[in-house]
């Protein structure tokens, strides 16, 4: 930033475009970089004690707001899975969804601010007859499940989900892991936060007919990778099944995971995306979580675009554990592909409180100190000196 006002100086001045009070201006974390006086005094011929037009702020620089998502059966530390099968809202599995300020103090709610979000069954779809329904917005329809969260002010929002299905099933089994996606009319979407989300799958079985069965999900609410960089995407399994089933220790190890790149459900070469290895392996305990995160090593050339899916895949190669066959899940987190990352993180800003005219007092290699000298002007067309008029660029 200070290599880039200093050439504006070079040039006689900022060249716009001009924010108006009130506006929400970004800026860049940088290094203590030396400022140069070369650019102040000799180049630009700016003298102490010479009067200079400056946008003004009032000190305080803010981080663009943040949000975390908790999603979690309301039964506390239980699974989501019952023996039982719910025929009702009575009955139904019941989970608690909350949309929670994160961040640090300076990532104020100044205002409110509007969400939406979605339940992805990974397994889907629900068997005929389910109901979801969220409390205060009602019954959520396939395929998405959708809902709205508008206004939301710091205070947080939450709710409470129900599934239930009205068709009996004689032979019950239904497992299936829940995704949750919620966003923020600030371009942001998150999944659930994994520290306080770790139980979100939902079922019903019968003993006597599952050996061997899990839920697959995810904790990433969508990905965005950027060209040449480094991340991970969250993969969690929760097993179900008759405890002899299962090895001694109750889990099967080194489960295969494979990963594709779909694009509008077309496969996409995996290798045009993504130099890092397309497989990996999990765990599946019988009655807890196991988690993994699949290394995504971005090509510096992927294509920039939106809309994509990671498919992960798990148990093929078709596995086994235990002499008995793993069923093959899947989960399905979307990603955009974005150009490479500037050297910080384009989150924070300024809010602009207007112009005035500045006389510089002092300099140094690394500042330029001043004290106003005008009031504080709400339009740039009001300053009438402290401009350096110039015919020519130089």
């Amino acid at each position: 930033a200070k290599y880039l006002s200093r050439e504006w100086i070079r040039q006689h001045g900022y060249p716009g475009p001009y924010p108006l009070p009130g506006s929400q201006v970004a800026i860049l974390d940088g290094a203590s970089v030396d400022y140069t006086e070369h650019a102040v005094i000799l180049d630009a011929h700016y003298q102490v004690g010479d009067p200079v037009a400056v946008i003004v702020y009032d000190g305080f620089v803010w981080q663009r707001p943040d949000f975390a998502v908790t999603y979690k059966p309301q039964c506390g530390n239980c699974d989501g899975i019952s023996g039982g099968y719910p025929v009702d809202s009575s009955t139904a599995r019941v989970y608690t969804i909350r949309i929670d300020k994160a961040g640090p103090a300076s990532a104020g709610w100044f205002a409110p601010i509007n969400f939406s979000g979605q339940l992805v069954f990974n397994n889907g779809p629900l068997p005929a007859g389910s109901h979801v329904v969220l409390d205060g917005v009602g019954e959520l329809t396939a395929p998405n499940y959708s809902f709205a969260a508008p206004n939301v002010t710091s205070a947080g929002w939450g709710g409470t989900v129900r599934i239930w299905s009205t068709n009996a099933i004689t032979d019950a089994k239904y497992l299936t892991g829940i995704d949750v996606i919620v966003a923020s009319d600030q371009g942001q979407v998150h999944g659930p936060d994994p520290a306080l989300s770790t139980r979100v799958q939902y079922g019903y079985w019968n003993g006597a007919n599952i050996n061997i069965d899990y839920i697959a999900r995810s904790n990433d609410g969508h990905l965005f990778v950027r060209q040449g960089g480094n991340y991970q995407a969250n993969l969690v399994t929760y097993g179900v099944g008759v405890s002899t089933a299962f090895p001694g220790s109750g889990t099967c190890n080194n489960v295969p995971v494979a990963a594709s790149v779909l694009l509008g459900g077309t496969p996409q070469a995996w290798g045009t995306f993504f130099s890092s290895s397309a497989t990996t392996s999990i765990d599946i305990k019988n009655g807890n979580a196991k988690t993994t995160n699949l290394a995504l090593g971005v090509q510096a050339a992927a294509p920039i675009g939106t809309g994509y899916t990671l498919h992960l895949t798990v148990g093929t190669p078709p596995a086994t554990c235990n002499g008995i066959n793993i069923p093959v899940h899947s989960v399905d987190i979307p990603f955009d592909v974005q150009p490479p990352a500037p050297t910080a993180t384009p989150d924070k800003f300024v809010i602009i409180q207007g112009y005035a005219i500045f006389r510089i007092s002092r300099y140094d290699a690394n500042d330029v100190w001043g004290y106003a000298i005008s009031p504080l002007y709400e339009s740039y067309d009001k300053i009438k000196f402290g401009l350096r008029p110039r015919l020519v660029p130089w």
